[in-house]
């Protein structure tokens, strides 16, 4: 068989298993948008094939490396079945996904919107985004996966905020932010600024004796610029989920990488692509407090929820007070975070919002009896009313309460973290339906209003008929 006929037969092959895995319904809301995409990318391969003169045209490679990502994004259907997944959260990550990864397109400068496809598997929590677009690949497709055994567990699924940074990181939008202004004040002073002060931060006297004793034990060693670029990326990316997602990512961001880690000040010197876990909490620690985070919404006149509120802080806010993972000063975190707020500006509700006390108050007491954390009141005429409520409000209610929860509950049974989780996936299922309901009485609304506006108007004048 002669390269170009495999090559034939390659094609024809991917073509066939597009159609057939398309047939069936998988629940995607992107299914429609992921075939016309994958369909495109497919013509493209066949439109250089039919161009092809020989039968071993040294094109043939790469038509061959195309088709194989197609197929493999074709494979990537098979795992998209709902209730693999959290659904709830998925729709929250499309919808984020859709702020920080919108692009321009640099043929007609318009705007053009990720495909954002939704997977379960068994390893952790990734997003999978392609480095770029160009005439063969029209949207970005970025490939969430949620960890098969993790799929209800939503407190946790807020460290997708990190991976959106690093999705965010190749657009031309957000990534020309990211790699502008956002990593260049990161970098402007301090370890980061290139190799040697690295280097020579590593080595330092005043570095923890964990550090030093690996020093020792590596002896030579040599800080390459990209691994300085790593460790600027990934931290980054930590402060990109503490904006979209607040305290609650904090909360996870501890509890999934501590126990990994063989401690906080664990690195490896011939590879370093991430900072040790001290320097990464200090980070997020020293930017909740220049945002403000680092206070309780409660007051002490809330008594067992103020009191759970301040025990979920104390965890996001632990510190060891050594001075040498400071990385950052807090005016560079600053100036930091202002410039990755930008990347939200086409809508800022992208952005985590930070609970009021009464907020906190209600949805923690609202999971202490067993009740998803949303808002709900019922009028003295016996009629539920519901208000709108966002993400990060919900996994910080839900945090409070795990932390709190020997003092909260009311029947004499704690809810179990599990537990926990999947009251607070119900909130969010709830609230989706809630806001579309909020959505369409507000359309409701205007409408009446400009009916009532044309009424008062009166009738046309004769002036005013069309000619």
């Amino acid at each position: 068989m002669t390269p170009l006929l495999y090559l034939k037969g390659e094609y024809r092959s991917v073509c066939d298993t597009l159609d057939e895995t398309l047939r069936h319904d998988y629940g995607a809301k992107d299914a429609d948008d992921y075939y016309a995409e994958c369909e495109h990318r497919l013509q493209a391969v066949n439109r250089r094939i039919v161009t092809f003169s020989g039968e071993r045209d040294p094109g043939i490679p790469e038509q061959l490396a195309a088709l194989g990502n197609i197929a493999n994004r074709v494979a990537l259907i098979e795992r998209s079945h709902l209730g693999e997944f959290s659904w709830p959260f998925a729709e929250v990550i499309r919808e984020i996904a859709d702020v920080m990864l919108e692009e321009r397109s640099l043929k007609t400068n318009g705007k053009v919107m990720p495909i954002v496809h939704m997977i379960a598997e068994g390893t952790g929590y990734n997003i999978r985004s392609e480095k770029g677009i160009d005439a063969t690949r029209r949207r970005r497709i970025a490939i969430v996966a949620f960890p098969r055994q993790l799929r209800h567990h939503v407190l946790m699924h807020a460290i997708f905020g990190h991976e959106l940074g690093h999705a965010a990181f190749h657009t031309n939008i957000a990534g020309r932010i990211c790699r502008g202004q956002v990593l260049r004040e990161l970098r402007r002073i301090g370890p980061l600024r290139d190799r040697c002060a690295l280097a020579d931060w590593v080595r330092s006297d005043h570095a923890p004796e964990p550090i030093q004793a690996r020093v020792r034990e590596v002896g030579q060693f040599q800080i390459k610029e990209r691994q300085v670029e790593s460790w600027s990326l990934e931290l980054m990316c930590d402060l990109f989920g503490l904006l979209i997602f607040g305290a609650a990512f904090v909360a996870a961001h501890r509890t999934l990488l501590e126990p990994a880690a063989k401690s906080t000040y664990d690195l490896e010197l011939r590879s370093p692509t991430h900072p040790p876990l001290a320097v990464r909490r200090r980070t997020l620690v020293d930017a909740m407090k220049v945002l403000g985070l680092d206070e309780p919404t409660t007051t002490a006149a809330d008594g067992v929820v103020h009191d759970a509120e301040r025990l979920m802080l104390d965890y996001a806010l632990e510190d060891d007070g050594d001075p040498w993972p400071a990385m950052f000063t807090h005016e560079q975190l600053r100036i930091a975070l202002a410039a990755m707020r930008s990347v939200f500006a086409s809508n800022v509700s992208a952005m985590g919002k930070r609970p009021t006390g009464a907020t906190t108050r209600s949805l923690v007491h609202r999971l202490s009896r067993r009740l998803p954390p949303i808002f709900e009141t019922i009028s003295e005429k016996g009629v539920a009313r519901q208000e709108a409520m966002t993400v990060s409000e919900c996994l910080y209610a839900g945090w409070v309460y795990w932390f709190g929860r020997e003092n909260l509950e009311t029947d004499g049974i704690e809810l179990d973290f599990l537990k926990t989780n999947r009251l607070c996936e119900q909130a969010l299922l709830q609230q989706r339906a809630i806001d579309l309901r909020i959505a369409a009485e507000r359309v409701a609304e205007k409408k009446r209003v400009e009916a009532g506006a044309q009424v008062a108007a009166g009738p046309a004048t004769v002036d005013e008929v069309p000619t």
